[in-house]
């Protein structure tokens, strides 16, 4: 059953339809529901495209949109790596697969295959491979969600769904609201000096911003202080570059606590888990991970 603030999210999406809205921009808070909300949302179109880019979020959309939708368990499948199912009515597709311009055709799909089409984390949107979706398909209806629609090079998402944002809900809100558990932030001190960093649309050059954390000893033993002091189950560190990350988790072995790295197409070894194990780790509060 559908509380109240979701069944007011799913009208206001409804209701920016019936005005002839055929594309929106729905800004939610992480954690919220917007997967299944979009199920929800999707209920009168017959075919769906779902686009993210990592396997478990496909994954786990698969199965939110199945437990909401249900039918034919055959009519769904994925379009990722080496999977490339057709002739589905509800596909889970890989940005990096489905975006490559071989894949954007009629032996796999026409322009008008799905009428209902979700991007996730739209903020990403401007990006070459989300483009040349938006672009090939003509849905009747499409829904971008996203959690940070601001980006730092300053380029406008909201362009891509014609300013049209008919629902929004902050963490603040949803945490009010009862829909998220309330939390702690902590800022730490950072004594690196990033001056002398280039910066490339908006974001540090990764080979310079890497370079300048391997080489700062002093950073990586305060994040493993601070890191003891709150005696976490278990943490997520995010990382400049796959070396960096590497280093992160070596430094805290060495500190005597369990750690790995993880990240997209790894080999494991003593450093590196592969990413279900190390969600499944994760989850089971054994190992900080540092993506």
């Amino acid at each position: 059953m559908l509380n109240e603030s979701t069944s007011w999210c799913l009208s206001s999406w409804k209701q920016a339809r019936h005005e002839g809205v055929d594309r929106a921009l729905v800004q939610m808070a992480t954690g919220v529901g917007k997967t299944y909300l979009s199920a929800f949302d999707s209920r009168p179109y017959p075919t769906v495209l779902f686009v993210a880019h990592r396997e478990e979020i496909l994954k786990q959309a698969l199965r939110s949109f199945y437990n909401v939708r249900g039918g034919d368990r055959t009519a769904y499948g994925f379009f990722m790596g080496e999977r490339k199912d057709t002739n589905k009515k509800f596909l889970f597709a890989s940005v990096a697969t489905l975006g490559q311009a071989k894949y954007l055709s009629s032996d796999y799909y026409a322009p008008d295959a799905f009428s209902y089409i979700v991007i996730d984390e739209f903020h990403h949107a401007v990006n070459q491979n989300y483009q040349h979706i938006i672009d090939y398909f003509h849905p009747k209806f499409l829904l971008g969600l996203t959690a940070t629609p601001e980006r730092l090079d300053g380029r406008d998402i909201f362009a891509l769904c014609d300013y049209n944002v008919p629902y929004e809900l902050s963490i603040g809100e949803a945490i009010n609201r009862g829909m998220l558990a309330p939390f702690h932030y902590y800022g730490i001190y950072d004594p690196t000096d990033y001056s002398n960093i280039h910066t490339i649309h908006g974001h540090y050059k990764e080979s310079d911003l890497e370079q300048k954390y391997l080489s700062n000893l002093q950073r990586t033993d305060l994040i493993i202080k601070h890191f003891q002091k709150h005696h976490p189950r278990c943490a997520i560190g995010f990382c400049a570059s796959r070396k960096h990350a590497k280093a992160m988790a070596k430094a805290f072995q060495c500190a005597g606590i369990p750690s790995a790295a993880v990240y997209s197409n790894a080999t494991p070894d003593m450093l590196v888990l592969e990413r279900t194990e190390a969600i499944r780790k994760l989850k089971n509060h054994r190992v900080p991970i540092f993506s």
